[in-house]
Order: structure tokens, then C-alpha cells, then sequence
């Protein structure tokens, strides 16, 4: 699963937080929404996901702080999405 999203990191499509992966969303140019397990806009994130259609929603087992770890990031990361494209 953390393939893709360092996968589409490195084509510039990834993008990190709710606000950025809400608004991809509400713009139909998300592909697919990764959250952790401690996410506090699962819900909102799920509505949204739901009202798009298409989009893939995956739930992480991990932390917001083991996914940063995961990706190498140095700040917290608690949704994270893939922009449609390539």
C-alpha cells in the first residue's frame, strides 16, 4: 500500500493532509485517499470518498507517525492522497 503513495511521490502526485486531500477530492482529481489509524477526519474523508464515486479508500493500520516515518517526512501525516494522472 505504501508503494503507491511513495510511488506516486516521486511523479509529484501525492499530496498530504485533509485539507489538500479533501479538496482533491471535491475537485474529482483525487485517485486515491490513504488515512491512518488515528486519523480525526476519517469520517468527513469517507463522506467525501463515497459522494466521488471512483475513488479508492485505503484505511492504514498505521499511525500518523509511523506513516511520516514511513514516507520520510519529518512532520505528522494523518490522510494522504494520490492526484489522478500518469
Amino acid at each position: 500500500m505504501i508503494e503507491r503513495l511513495l510511488k506516486a511521490e516521486k511523479e509529484k502526485r501525492a499530496v498530504y493532509g485533509a485539507k489538500q486531500a479533501l479538496a482533491l477530492l471535491k475537485s474529482s482529481a483525487a485517485e486515491e485517499v490513504f488515512t491512518a489509524s488515528n486519523c480525526a477526519h476519517t469520517a468527513e474523508i469517507e463522506k467525501f470518498v463515497a459522494l466521488s464515486g471512483g475513488v479508492k479508500l485505503t484505511k492504514l493500520s498505521l499511525t500518523s507517525e509511523e506513516l511520516s516515518s514511513q514516507l520520510k517526512k519529518s512532520f505528522s501525516i494523518a490522510v494522504a492522497a494520490i492526484k489522478k494522472g500518469k
